[in-house]
């Protein structure tokens, strides 16, 4: 049985593209999760990562362009979410990736977590967005600072 779900909604705005994400508990108990939310490479080793993006444009996949350091786990990073209730992110996708090419734009976020914080038990899984494709239309001079 699902207990977590993950929400996508991205839109194109005068500071560049940007993705909201939503995870919403859908079990009928508490869910401890990472809300750490570092975005990183889906290659990325699994402690480094929480999201990750797969952006598909009119000329193929985007190249991710990090300067990735992850903030180590600490306490707040660990969020208790009751049955129903929701934590959101907001992910500004210009920052990782070149949107420099007018066209359509394919983009899949993951949420992942595959450890336990300091004895807290936390929830464990890879979540794709339930809305996995999203069409975006990108002007010219949409791209990345």
């Amino acid at each position: 049985m699902e207990e977590l779900i993950l929400f996508l909604d991205v839109v194109l705005v005068k500071e560049g593209v940007i993705a909201k994400l939503t995870l919403q508990n859908i079990s009928d108990h508490t869910l401890h999760i990472n809300a750490r939310f570092c975005v990183n490479s889906r290659w990325a080793p699994p402690g480094e990562r929480d999201l990750s993006f797969e952006i598909v444009g009119p000329e193929g996949p985007l190249e991710f362009l990090p300067k990735v350091r992850p903030t180590p786990m600490n306490p707040s990073f660990v969020r208790a979410l009751k049955p129903k209730e929701t934590v959101e992110t907001v992910a500004r996708l210009s920052e990782d990736f070149s949107f420099d090419k007018p066209g359509k734009y394919q983009i899949t976020a993951t949420y992942e977590n595959w450890f336990d914080f300091h004895g807290q038990t936390l929830w464990k899984g890879k979540l794709v967005a339930t809305k996995d494709l999203v069409i975006l239309d990108v002007k010219p001079g949409a791209k990345r600072e």
